[in-house]
């Protein structure tokens, strides 16, 4: 199972573009849309026959739109716009390398992204293809951004995941951590903190962090179980965990 099938990780992604038709009417979707393929013309249409398809779940016909969107004679932001989306797309599709390449040209055209999220998806690509080196260099530079101005709700978290995806289990703990002490992303961070534990075999620290979860709501718990059950087996533990944690993958 890869860092893409962990339910508790796909909780954290914004969920609003699956109702792409939409996406003007609010906050994230409603930044980046702002301005762009307005009126009547060609352009104007195809981005909006492109949404439609991918609200419907038609994603193949939706790429193509927004192609020939990027064909025609836009803005930058405008380009920007459909390439992200484009993007999106293909991230949903499970097509990461796509996906970032996308990404990439909407951050280079200037999009209009206070919240950072395409680079934290950007990020998400990079981690899904094992280019841990590039997904490194983005939390990185997001980490100061984010003390200068910005708060990231899911940096942090999304930092710890990396490197859980990549084995270093006490930066990932270092991490989830500092999410936890800036209260964002909170239960998640939490289990995060139980998986990060358990890959350092510190069993009776996992199961606390894990109960700290599940008392918080934590979001998916079978998912969560099925990732404890590949780290346990990663870390040669799996023998020892509790018959209660055990789950087939």
């Amino acid at each position: 199972m890869g860092l893409g099938e962990f339910t508790l990780a796909a909780s954290a992604v914004v969920t609003a573009y699956s109702e792409a038709k939409y996406a003007a009417r609010r906050g994230f979707d409603k930044r980046i849309t702002k301005g762009v393929f307005k009126g009547l013309s060609k352009k104007s249409r195809l981005f909006s026959d492109g949404m439609e398809c991918i609200r419907c779940k038609e994603l193949v016909d939706g790429i193509d739109c927004l192609k020939e969107v990027l064909e025609c004679d836009c803005t930058d932001h405008e380009k920007a716009v459909a390439s992200f989306y484009i993007g999106n797309t293909y991230r949903l599709m499970g097509y990461h390398t796509n996906a970032a390449n996308y990404f990439r040209d909407a951050i280079d055209l200037g999009l209009n992204d206070k919240d950072y999220m395409v680079n934290i998806l950007l990020a998400r690509c990079y981690v899904e293809n094992g280019s841990y080196k590039k997904a490194v260099e983005i939390y990185e530079d997001l980490i100061k951004i984010d003390g200068k101005a910005a708060v990231i709700e899911f940096l942090y978290t999304d930092y710890g995941m990396c490197y859980l995806a990549m084995g270093d289990y006490e930066n990932a703990f270092k991490y989830f951590s500092i999410s936890i002490e800036m209260e964002r992303n909170y239960v998640f961070a939490l289990g995060g903190c139980s998986l990060a534990q358990l890959g350092m075999k510190n069993i009776d620290v996992s199961r606390d962090f894990y109960a700290k979860a599940l008392a918080a709501n934590m979001f998916d718990v079978i998912g969560f179980k099925q990732y404890y059950c590949k780290i346990a087996e990663s870390v040669g533990i799996y023998d020892k965990i509790d018959d209660e944690m055990k789950i087939k993958i």
